[in-house]
């Protein structure tokens, strides 16, 4: 049997931080995140240990819409953990990054 599960937070610290638990105890073979289409390769790649950290960043800014900061501090929590559940999931973005520039 397939099982769905969805976990909405709100963009606190302490919500990310319990989703990321969430995260961890549930092993979940995707995660859907609502961010651009457009970085999630550069998610994987840092997801599978490809990049570092800084690395990352870098990249990440090179490819989100404005205001590229508010990007990462609403997933930074989850960012920094993600290539410790990289390896059990696959990451999915779902956002058209056009939907961002009208």
């Amino acid at each position: 049997m397939v099982e769905t599960g969805l976990l909405v937070k709100p963009p606190t610290r302490r919500a990310d931080i319990e989703a990321l638990e969430s995260v961890r105890r549930l092993r979940p073979q995707a995660i859907l995140l609502n961010l651009p289409e457009s970085i999630e390769g550069v998610l994987n790649d840092y997801g599978k240990g490809n990049l570092d950290y800084e690395g990352f960043i870098d990249s990440l800014y090179e490819k989100l819409p404005e205001p590229k900061g508010a990007w990462i501090k609403e997933y930074e929590v989850f960012l920094r953990e993600l290539p410790s559940i990289g390896e059990l999931a696959d990451i999915y973005c779902y956002t058209d990054t056009e939907s961002f520039n009208q």
